[in-house]
């Protein structure tokens, strides 16, 4: 645990390192623990975010690095990005045909409703014994029948409202996503314009931050210990400014 004090009362093993911790320590109470499928500590949580961060870093050094892996970076995020536009059409068209299918469902049940009542009708003026069993009935068969309809009505109006505000969400979604399209293109002819500048910029940040040439050179490039950023990070963060793509 972080206090490394010996094992006492609730304790929560972290999934990735299997470090133990008492629940005290880092907030978490037993009740809280068993509604969590997993647990990951602190010191998990910024390894994590580390990598992610490092990964990410070396994409982009990678994309601008040459005209091949600008392309293929490009190709991946294109395709990933349609997938997703793909989904929504496809969930839009489904969710469509469904509430289509229960909007057909409500009109024959309107029609069948109109095409009962009517043969009831012909059934009571033409029978005095059903008329008579149906005076007796407080709502008659009618009213009984048209209880039942209304109920199934009411199940389906309620399906279909969800089903139409599904609709709205995926529609929704779908807008989101081909603007971003139409913001990707945007944003790709600006990259292209200053593309020299950028492999330039990524350039030096491989050999001043993600791979220095020496020990010297890669302890004056890591973030000081108050949390500053190192002069060399300062250097390129100012040269966004100066090269205009910032």
């Amino acid at each position: 645990c972080l206090c490394r004090q010996p094992h006492e009362g609730f304790m929560i093993e972290c999934d990735f390192c299997g470090e133990w911790y008492h629940g005290s320590c880092v907030g978490v109470t037993k009740a809280r623990a068993e509604r969590r499928e997993k647990y990951t500590c602190v010191r998990c949580v910024v390894v994590n975010k580390y990598k992610d961060s490092a990964k990410s870093a070396l994409r982009s050094v990678r994309k601008w690095s040459n005209a091949n892996e600008l392309r293929k970076a490009r190709q991946t995020e294109n395709q990933k990005h349609q997938r997703k536009v793909r989904k929504e059409e496809r969930d839009i068209e489904v969710r469509t045909n469904d509430a289509d299918e229960i909007l057909r469902k409500l009109a024959k049940l309107q029609n069948g409703n109109s095409d009962i009542s009517s043969a009831l009708n012909g059934v009571l003026a033409n029978n005095d014994k059903t008329e008579k069993c149906a005076m007796k009935c407080p709502a008659g068969i009618n009213g009984i029948l048209n209880s039942e309809l209304s109920k199934e009505r009411e199940v389906l109006q309620i399906e279909l409202k969800k089903v139409n505000s599904a609709v709205g969400c995926s529609q929704q979604r779908y807008s989101t996503l081909r603007a971003e399209t139409e913001q990707r293109k945007l944003m790709m002819i600006k990259e292209d314009s200053v593309s020299s500048k950028l492999r330039e910029w990524f350039g030096k940040v491989q050999f001043l931050i993600l791979a220095p040439v020496s020990e010297a050179q890669a302890e004056s490039g890591r973030p000081l210990l108050d949390g500053s950023l190192s002069p060399p990070m300062i250097t390129l963060i100012n040269d966004t400014i100066f090269l205009g793509i910032a």
